[in-house]
């Protein structure tokens, strides 16, 4: 709880810090920072490194991300996101050991990840209500295991790389995005005017 709360603390004053020095530097404009919440399919860098039995039970929540957005101009924006991917359940692993003549015990299991990461975007066609680009972002992730006899609690780099993304522009807008990396393959969410 106390490092979700630091993650909250930091991401909100990076986030006041990047918009403070659009508004000094008069880089923005009321209308050009956006606020995106996010849900994706098949996020790459929560998946399991060992062996899971067909009988297992594992259960999937995310990626679900959120990410704050400038444009600097009419083709490049930047911003600063965090997500979060999680998957819990029982687990039947090479490390159990099963008793003499018997099947391996499922224990619990859980595997949360956080990603903390800087975000860029390229718009490549522009109508008045359509917006297709690709996105890149890097970062950095969070890794807790629980559920094994080692611990595989551990940081990594954060990435995704979004191959094509449409949105649909407004003040509320919807995006769909194809791509790979914490994101999920395939991710949808809604985008926020400020």
């Amino acid at each position: 709880m106390g490092r979700l709360l630091l993650i909250i603390m930091l991401s909100t004053a990076a986030l006041a810090r990047a918009q403070d020095f659009n508004v000094r530097w008069g880089t923005i404009g009321h209308r050009d920072q956006r606020l995106t919440v996010g849900y994706g399919v098949g996020g790459v860098q929560n998946t399991i490194t060992r062996n899971v039995l067909d009988d297992s039970t594992l259960s999937t929540l995310g990626p679900l991300w959120f990410a704050y957005t400038a444009d600097l101009d009419s083709v490049i924006s930047v911003g600063a996101e965090i997500g979060y991917h999680e998957l819990t359940g029982r687990w039947l692993s090479d490390d159990t050991n099963p008793p003499s003549g018997g099947r391996a015990i499922p224990i619990p299991y859980s595997k949360r990840t956080v990603h903390l990461a800087v975000h860029g975007e390229w718009t490549w066609h522009r109508t008045r209500w359509v917006t297709l680009s690709s996105t890149a972002s890097v970062g950095y992730a969070i890794i807790l295991h629980a559920g094994n006899n080692k611990p595989l609690d551990g940081s990594a780099p954060a990435y995704h790389l979004g191959v094509a993304s449409l949105r649909v522009t407004g003040d509320v807008g919807f995006r769909i995005e194809v791509g790979y990396g914490y994101r999920g393959l395939v991710n949808f969410g809604m985008s926020f005017v400020m």
